[in-house]
Formats: C-alpha cells, structure tokens, sequence
C-alpha cells in the first residue's frame, strides 16, 4: 500500500517536472539573443539594390526567384539549400542568430482566405538556421531595413505620416521613429549609419545609433552614399548622376564614371553599376577609376554582391537573376537555384 501510494504521488511530480522543464527550455529558446556588438545585418550597397542577397559565415542568404522570392539559404557552392520562409522577400539582414527581411506578401492570391492574413507587408525575423519561430517586429509596410547591432532601421509607412525613418529592437521592443524623412540609412562599420539628406538638404550625414546624435559630415550634394576605406562613392547629381568618389578627410572629389548611371555596388576594389545611355549595359570599373568593362549590354537593376558572386535582374523584373564570380573575366550565368516546397 505505501509503495502504490508513493508512486501515486510521484508520477504527477515527474509529469509537472517535465512540463515545466519543458516550457523552461522552449521559453529559453523562444528569447531573443542580441549581437554582442555592432553587427552589419547587409551592405549598403545591396541595401540600395533591394537587399535580396547577404552572406554570413560563407552561408548566402537569398530571396529566390523561381519561388516568389521565398527565403533560401545556401552555401558558397550551392550546396545545402534550405527555404526559410515562404513570404516574398526583401531587405535581408544576417547577424549570428536571425535573419530579419521586409515581406510583400499583398499579391498573394494562393489561398482563398488570404486577405485575411494579417501584416501581409512587415519587418519580420526568423532563426538563422531553421526558418521558425517567425516574430514581427513591424507591421506595418517597411523598406531599406539596416541592422546594426541590437537595432533594425528602416522606413515605416503609415497613413498619418507617410514614409519616415524609424528603429526597433531585434525583440521587437523600442520602437520609434528617428526622423520625420524617408531617409535611407545604411551601415559601413562600427555604430555608424550614413545617409544622403532627403528634405533640407542632401549633404552625406552620420547618425552615431549609441545615442543616435545626428551630424553632418559634408556638404554637398550626394545620392546612395555608400562609406568605405576612407572614402565615399555616390551617385552624383551635380555631375548628372555620373559615379563620383570623395575623400572624407580632405573631400576631394573624382568623377570615376562621366556617364549618368542608374544603380552601382561596390565589391573589393570594383565598382559594379549601370550606364544609363543610348547604349545602356552593366559595366564595371576600379575604385581608382581604371580597368573599365562592359559586361553586358541591356538594362540591368538590383546589383548585389557576395564574397563569390555578384548578382543582378533585367530592369523591373525579378522571375530571373543573373550571376557572375567576383575574381577573374566577369561570365555571366543564370542564377536557376532549385524550389523546395515547405
């Protein structure tokens, strides 16, 4: 009688130990785990160009464009491809455990109750290695996400303001809006963002997001401004939107490109972009101006780039990418990654 009466009571105390062991891990799980430092979710220049590519830890992360550009990761080679989430997708930004986008999902007439789907537009994350637990941060309509560190910037539209520059958390917490301007902030290195004014003005500013002081770094007259090494690149309205680099320290100014172009990259020691012209082609050119190349001739947009690889798409149209190495005679391919049902 003791015995059967002992384990009478200790079954349902092994059962609520359990339980609770249970909820205790799937609760650790489901905590946010912040970067440790400064972390830059995407360049600036793949930012400017939709951001549909980022890579981390020679992991690609892309949104694909045989599947309504659903989130895929896969290796340097192609290898170990895995679909992330099923939501069209732009913006992406990597840090060591989440992946963050901006998804369109407002086309989506695949289910028959899918207006009732709720933040078909959004800033949303995932878990880096699986695709789940899918949290969102915004829900309203978002562009031009940037990570750095703990925060996402972004522009946020609603109805009252428009379009503004606004921040939140990786938790999806302290959510505010920075400033009253679409302003299109990207991150180079360390707690920086820059940024081409917009309303006031279009000098290139920088905004410090440890305590986001805003100044003024040159005034002048930029467009896409993307900082590196000591300089910045940037479409140049005072030069009919030609290709313009300045020193940051002296501001001395060269016109790499003469011609007006329609979007660029920088990758390495080149700089990949359009020319617009009565012969457009996508081009490329060495930062200190030499080495020029056509690569191909057509309209092109939506330059992103990787370690390996730099990809593009034919202007205003995303069924098709296309892709060539970094390193050596630029061949282009088609980018035909496979479809994973999910």
């Amino acid at each position: 009688m003791k015995k059967t009466k002992i384990l009478s009571i200790a079954i349902p105390v092994i059962l609520i130990i359990g339980i609770a062991s249970g909820l205790l891990i799937y609760h650790l799980n489901r905590q946010t785990k912040f970067p440790s430092n400064f972390n830059t979710g995407n360049s600036g220049g793949n930012l400017y160009n939709g951001g549909y590519f980022c890579e981390r830890d020679g992991i690609v992360y892309f949104a694909n464009p045989n599947d309504n550009l659903a989130l895929y990761s896969t290796n340097r080679v192609g290898g170990e491809l895995r679909k992330l989430s099923a939501d069209k997708t732009a913006y992406i930004n990597v840090d060591d455990h989440y992946v963050s986008y901006t998804r369109n999902n407002s086309d989506d007439h695949t289910s028959s109750f899918s207006f009732l789907n709720i933040e078909t537009c959004a800033l949303c994350r995932v878990n880096r290695s699986n695709g789940k637990n899918k949290k969102y941060l915004d829900g309203d309509p978002c562009l031009y996400a940037t990570q750095v560190g703990e925060y996402i910037y972004y522009i946020h539209y609603d109805k009252k303001e428009a379009s503004t520059l606004y921040r939140v958390r990786l938790d999806g917490s302290d959510k505010k809006q920075v400033a009253k301007a679409p302003i299109i902030a990207v991150a180079s290195e360390g707690p920086s963002l820059y940024y081409a004014g917009v309303k006031e003005d279009h000098n290139l500013h920088r905004i410090d997001v440890r305590n986001e002081a805003n100044i003024t770094l040159i005034n002048g007259n930029f467009f896409n401004p993307i900082v590196s090494d000591g300089y910045v690149y940037y479409m140049d309205p005072d030069e009919g939107y030609a290709l313009s680099k300045m020193n940051l320290s002296t501001q001395q100014k060269v016109v790499l490109v003469k011609e007006r172009v329609d979007c660029f990259n920088l990758t390495g020691s080149y700089l990949y972009y359009q020319r617009n012209s009565s012969d457009p082609a996508l081009c490329r050119i060495k930062t200190d101006g030499t080495e020029f190349e056509e690569i191909i001739s057509g309209n092109y947009a939506n330059i992103n780039v990787t370690n390996s690889y730099v990809y593009f798409s034919k202007y205003q149209d995303l069924s098709t990418f296309y892709y060539m190495p970094t390193t050596g005679k630029p061949k282009v391919s088609v980018f035909n990654p496979e479809v994973i049902s999910k």
